[in-house]
């Protein structure tokens, strides 16, 4: 990604364990257009062998850097009861983390993150994951300093046992808000896009 400064950020998933299909995120930035990179950084202080990745980057309204992850540390430590989370972690022009707080607690484990500015900040598209295992895409979004709770972009009722590794594209211009995303409900494949026009806060009725 490139920051509004020019910096340029990249994200990359080192390998930890094999068996365990654990690797890290290191984040690494540029400010020669890319011939020379920083030292790689964790935009965490977890250290298990987990999952850490499917990574979106974006930059704050006080031009910081933000970014959020499907972040494994609760599977790692409850392999039988812990969820897959989406985290949230930023560091300033200083290059300081700043933040680091996990911003939905269930999510599905290999579903791609998404994220866009609106004119009210950014907004975050994931695959939900409820305790019955139904999977449909919710948002959220920072107001007044922090991460809303997450809300349906449509109630898909999508139920599968196992991950589709196939998570939501967010896209936004002001207070446009546009989420595109593919679901199988009754293993009829389809895809679908729904509109908000007040920076994601409310959807209207998808359509494929």
């Amino acid at each position: 990604m490139r920051m509004s400064d020019g910096t340029l950020v990249a994200a990359t998933y080192p390998l930890i364990d094999y068996q365990l299909e654990a690797y890290d995120l290191r984040l690494a930035y540029s400010k020669d257009e890319g011939k020379t990179w920083s030292r790689p950084i964790a935009p965490y202080r977890d250290r298990s062998k987990s999952q850490h990745g499917f990574a979106s980057l974006f930059e704050t309204a006080d031009k910081s850097l933000g970014v959020v992850w499907l972040d494994g540390r609760e599977m790692a430590r409850d392999p039988e009861g812990g969820a897959m989370n989406v985290y949230f972690a930023s560091f300033d022009s200083s290059w300081k983390q700043t933040a680091e707080s996990s911003i939905n607690a269930r999510v599905c484990e290999c579903c791609q993150t998404s994220v866009a500015t609106t004119a009210d900040g950014p907004i975050v598209a994931f695959r939900d994951r409820t305790a019955d295992d139904i999977r449909d895409i919710h948002v959220t979004r920072i107001e007044q300093g922090k991460w809303t709770d997450a809300v349906s972009v449509h109630d898909d009722k999508w139920k599968i046992d196992a991950c589709p590794v196939n998570g939501p594209a967010v896209a936004a211009r002001g207070n446009d808000v546009a989420v595109a995303w593919f679901t199988a409900l009754d293993d009829n494949g389809k895809a679908y896009v729904a509109f908000s026009k007040d920076s994601g806060r409310t959807w209207g009725a998808p359509g494929s």
